[in-house]
């Protein structure tokens, strides 16, 4: 599942850093796959049935969900497509990985910020792209855990 994360972040990044706005239709595609591929890989590795599995995916999309609602209450100052991304990493990894990578990516952006802000003298309205940051933190998670 791990690889197929990283690809479409891979391809979500770099769509985000050129155009700043992502396609509804690969987002859309990506929780289909998510929650496709996140399915049968639960099955496999848990044994449990179809709707145990699906279920789980559902519930690790639900972070990524609960951003989506807040990008709309905040009219869209945070990018709903940074949820829905958020929602595929939940479906294909889980809902703990799905929240420690997005913990990772907000430092991360946090640090980012601070550089743009203090020693490129940003304006703190400057907006950038939120995806590269849940690739990057997609890579520290998985070196972590495989290499570590």
């Amino acid at each position: 599942m791990w690889a197929v994360l990283l690809m479409l972040l891979a391809l979500y990044s770099f769509r985000d850093i050129t155009r700043k706005k992502l396609p509804v239709l690969w987002l859309m595609a990506g929780i289909l796959a998510a929650m496709v591929l996140g399915t049968l890989g639960r099955m496999q590795e848990s044994g449990k049935g179809l709707w145990n599995s699906l279920m789980q995916v559902l519930l690790a999309m639900v972070p990524g969900m609960v951003l989506v609602a807040l990008a709309f209450l905040l009219k869209e100052k945070m990018g709903s497509g940074d949820g829905m991304v958020l929602s595929v990493i939940g479906g294909l990894t889980d809902i703990k990985y799905a929240v420690a990578i997005l913990m990772t990516a907000l430092i991360i952006a946090f640090v980012y910020s601070g550089i743009l802000i203090i020693i490129c003298k940003k304006e703190k309205t400057y907006c950038f792209p939120f995806v590269p940051f849940y690739f990057l933190g997609s890579i520290i998670l998985y070196a972590g855990m495989y290499l570590g």
